[in-house]
């Protein structure tokens, strides 16, 4: 390799190096000392439970395919706007239906309590509409 080779090599690594460690807040983001709007960390659900989330006019996960020994309790949690108020409502009634769910509610289902297992399907229906709801299905045959 020639010398002027090595040389702009080396320039580019010093650059990118210098760049890597320039990166950062700045420096009117570090005066106001606000923590970040948004994290990425994410917490767990508790052994046993499954989480449904209610977000944006939808649910997700909408379909759940899960073995009842692993997971009994299915958590439904309301994160959508609070102008949006929602009903969980269970086709065959295999579960009570969730009292109205507001912003930040959490309604659970135990599926210990079930019979037989099978397909579950329910809706969640927004409060006002006179839509059938969102669809979802929890399939209990593992």
């Amino acid at each position: 390799m020639s010398m002027r080779f090595k040389l702009i090599v080396s320039l580019v690594a010093v650059a990118l190096v210098t760049a890597a460690c320039g990166s950062g807040p700045s420096a009117s983001a570090l005066e106001s000392a606000r923590a970040p709007s948004t994290t990425t960390t994410t917490e767990a659900a508790p052994e046993g439970v499954i989480v449904v989330e209610i977000e944006d006019g939808r649910i997700s996960p909408s379909i759940l395919k899960i073995n009842p020994d692993e997971f009994w309790i299915v958590q439904f949690v309301h994160k959508d706007d609070p102008k949006r108020i929602y009903e969980i409502v269970f086709k065959k009634g295999e579960f009570e239906n969730s009292p109205v769910m507001n912003t930040g509610d959490i309604y659970e289902v135990d599926l210990r309590n079930l019979d037989d297992r099978g397909i579950i399907r329910y809706r969640v229906v927004l409060e006002g509409t006179l839509t059938g709801g969102l669809p979802g299905t929890i399939n209990t045959r593992g």
